[in-house]
């Protein structure tokens, strides 16, 4: 048997050579995720530690109280006057059931101030007139409060349309209509026998310089202001219904809403609303009372 010596020569492995020693893509990719890992477990470390800090409380939304503003923004191109609304704007009165005036045992509505301010201005425009504008200034109107006509409310309670005559004669109310392409203002009072009628140009209306009253809502007694006004001969479809007060009862409900702000501690420049309501006396006569004054708040 024969041995055979051969020389051993180290051959260089495929596994080791200098292309398997670079860095490979994949590698790149892991140390990116690492490290975007280890950034946000900082992050997170942080914003932990700034939590509990002592002293670190959150605090919730507190409220503060602002006074409400006592003035109005001016409505452009109007004065503070009578202005009917355009045609598109005026809806049919409908005089109340019989169903309504039976089941209103006793009716309530409620009638809010206008301006006592008169100016004549196109009766078809809805949304610009040739008025003079309005003369208020922004904000708290010069911190004299809101005036009389903005703040007041008329209650008026009654049994059916005989009391409800009764109410306006013992008040000196006027009922008139304005708009509808007429010139004039129609005017009715005394209902209590025959209704008496008048007109005037607004022009006139605006020297008495009175307030005069709009319905804020539909309702039975509303009607019963357009059942009046038609008896005694004026025009009512398509017009606007007002209901004028005269001096010396806009001086009556200037006292009795001072003497309630008084009695509950209040000054009249504080004064946001006050609402009136007619009532009978015992002796048959009607007065107005204060039910209701709403305020505004005190810084």
């Amino acid at each position: 048997m024969r041995f055979r010596q051969q020389a051993l020569v180290a051959t260089p492995s495929t596994n080791d050579s200098p292309n398997n020693l670079r860095t490979q893509p994949v590698d790149y990719v892991a140390s990116f995720l690492l490290a975007g890992l280890i950034v946000f477990g900082l992050l997170v470390m942080l914003l932990l530690a700034i939590f509990l800090m002592p002293g670190h409380k959150s605090k919730g939304p507190s409220l503060i109280p602002t006074p409400v503003s006592s003035g109005t923004q001016n409505p452009h191109g109007y004065e503070r006057d009578i202005t009917p609304p355009g045609v598109e704007d005026c809806t049919e009165l409908l005089d109340p059931t019989l169903a309504e005036t039976i089941e209103a045992v006793t009716l309530a509505a409620s009638t809010v101030a206008a301006s006592p301010v008169a100016t004549q201005s196109s009766d078809r425009s809805s949304a610009i007139g040739d008025g003079a504008g309005d003369d208020r200034e922004f904000g708290d109107g010069g911190g004299d409060g809101i005036p009389e006509f903005q703040r007041w409310e008329l209650k008026f309670k009654t049994a059916g349309l005989p009391e409800y005559r009764k109410q306006l004669d013992a008040f000196d109310i006027e009922l008139a209509c304005v708009g509808g392409s007429i010139a004039t203002v129609d005017y009715a009072y005394a209902f209590a026998d025959k209704p008496k009628t008048r007109s005037a140009s607004p022009s006139q209306e605006n020297k008495q310089q009175r307030i005069y009253f709009v319905w804020r809502e539909g309702n039975a007694i509303q009607a019963f202001d357009e059942k009046l006004l038609i008896e005694a001969g004026v025009k009512t479809k398509r017009r606007q219904i007002l209901k004028f007060i005269p001096k010396t009862l806009e001086k009556r409900l200037l006292e009795l809403e001072l003497q309630y702000a008084q009695e509950h501690d209040r000054e009249l420049d504080e004064i946001l609303k006050t609402v009136f309501e007619s009532r009978a006396k015992s002796d048959g006569e009607y007065e107005f009372k204060v039910i209701l004054q709403k305020y505004s708040i005190r810084s």
